[in-house]
């Protein structure tokens, strides 16, 4: 696990060393809330607050158009569910990756984000046994509003994240999540 978050800070840094010579960098940080809904196909439904804080890194390639790269970790707690061996309570960390193409308009002031995601699972509890959470892949949409302040932008965006797969048996998240904080151009 840690070998792959080096190896993942080492290509932002790599990358931000070519994209400064190439075009605009950009670097944030923002912190927001997620409330989802982890379901499962037996019909168990828990609805989730998470607190997630995100680094990212994007490059602008063409006016408009600027490649994302996001780490951030979410915490889930307090999962109720109700299998045939019983009921209990499921808390997960993960960490999750998203690879976003992000669009903006209205003189960049907006913009549209999508792309596929990767949550890696890095810490779960179980009150009343049951299975590991595995890997999950998914997909990520979001609406980013971009606010000038001096030398830096206020970043605000809404986002909706789905899964592919099960985190475990047959658990499946969706989250709309807010989050808000500041980026820098370099």
């Amino acid at each position: 696990m840690k070998k792959l978050i080096v190896i993942l800070v080492l290509v932002m840094m790599s990358t931000g060393l070519y994209a400064q010579q190439a075009g605009q960098s950009t670097l944030g940080f923002r912190i927001g809330i997620a409330r989802g809904m982890v379901s499962g196909l037996s019909g168990n439904e828990s609805n989730v607050s998470t607190l997630n804080p995100v680094v990212y890194y994007a490059y602008t390639f063409m006016d408009n158009f600027s490649l994302q790269l996001e780490i951030s970790t979410a915490v889930r707690a307090g999962i109720d569910y109700e299998w045939w061996w019983g009921t209990g309570e499921w808390r997960y960390t993960s960490i999750d990756i998203p690879v976003l193409l992000r669009y903006n308009f209205f003189h960049g002031l907006l913009g549209f984000m999508a792309g596929p995601h990767i949550s890696i699972p890095v810490g779960y509890d179980y009150i009343n046994g049951g299975d590991s959470p595995s890997m999950t892949f998914g997909v990520t949409a979001a609406l980013q509003g971009l606010f000038p302040l001096g030398g830096v932008r206020f970043v605000g965006d809404l986002r909706f994240i789905t899964d592919f797969n099960n985190i475990v048996s047959d658990l499946r998240r969706q989250a709309l999540a807010v989050t808000a904080g500041f980026e820098f151009s370099f």
